[in-house]
């Protein structure tokens, strides 16, 4: 599909998440070379590791940081590079405030962290390893601090048409056909991608209403939403894909969940209309 970078570039830019934290673990040589020597294996073996730190202490981080990954994910498409979606300017409201937040109960996770390993950490750590506790595992708390991060990067589309390098020629031309090329390719994966959630979704649908006599208002609500967010990337998609949209809207979407419980008449025949914009979605991916 050939489309006007231009008009992507008003309609969408990218968004790229960081995070990271102290691993919080250690090779223990001693307690590798004793084992080693107990088992009679050789050196090759393997190594112990430890945990510096007890998984409960990171809890909260690793909430926040997980909550930030699965935000990213839903509400970006993957863009070339791995941790860079494709955001809508739609969307943009809406997802920066909600990282916003993130980054911010995930800093503040992070402090109280921090409050805890210059106060009680090697303490309750040399109780807890007991013989495999050696105060020199530990790093400086500037050094901790620094290895947890939570950050979000914006940046716009980049035009393939305007490279400013110093190659000429022949070989000029060839890097702009290739970045030309990897765009049109990031922009068909956007497309697949867009598809096969919406599959997911309506084909979950199509296999509960046919057998589960239980109905659960997500099932219509998570189409509803995902649909929303599919037209917000109507520049990337083939033109005939408006269409399906608005038939996947009118087919599925119009009936409650609430009628739909007390119907079974209806719940399969949503079913059926489901498995069939399932087959239809398919050809798009």
């Amino acid at each position: 599909m050939k489309v006007n970078i231009k008009t992507l570039q008003e309609v969408a830019m990218l968004a790229t998440l960081k995070t990271g934290r102290w691993s919080a673990r250690k090779i223990d040589k001693d307690v590798t070379t004793d084992t080693i020597a107990r088992y009679g294996s050789e050196d090759t073996a393997g190594v112990f590791s430890k945990d510096l730190v007890t998984r409960e202490a990171f809890k909260e981080i690793n909430i926040f940081i997980s909550r930030a990954r699965a935000f990213h994910r839903e509400r970006t498409v993957p863009w070339m590079f791995d941790g860079t979606g494709l955001l809508t300017v739609a969307s943009y409201d809406h997802y920066r405030a909600t990282m916003d937040q993130l980054v911010r109960d995930c800093e503040d996770a992070v402090e109280s962290f921090m409050q805890y390993y210059v106060s009680d950490l090697l303490e309750n750590e040399r109780k807890r390893l007991n013989g495999m506790f050696n105060p020199n595992d530990y790093p400086s708390p500037e050094d901790v601090r620094a290895s947890f991060y939570m950050k979000v990067i914006y940046s716009p589309i980049n035009n393939p048409n305007d490279i400013r390098v110093a190659a000429q020629g022949a070989a000029k031309d060839a890097l702009e056909k290739m970045v030309l090329e990897s765009h049109e390719n990031a922009i068909a994966e956007v497309s697949q991608t867009i598809f096969k959630r919406l599959f997911k979704v309506v084909n979950k649908m199509a296999e509960s209403f046919s057998k589960d006599k239980r109905v659960y208002s997500s099932v219509v609500t998570n189409i509803q939403d995902l649909l929303v967010m599919s037209r917000e990337y109507i520049p990337f998609l083939d033109p005939s894909t408006k269409d399906l949209l608005d038939q996947i809207e009118g087919a599925l979407t119009v009936t409650s969940a609430d009628e739909l419980r007390d119907n079974e008449t209806k719940r399969h025949e949503i079913a059926d209309k489901a498995k069939e914009v399932s087959e239809k979605l398919t050809a798009y991916f």
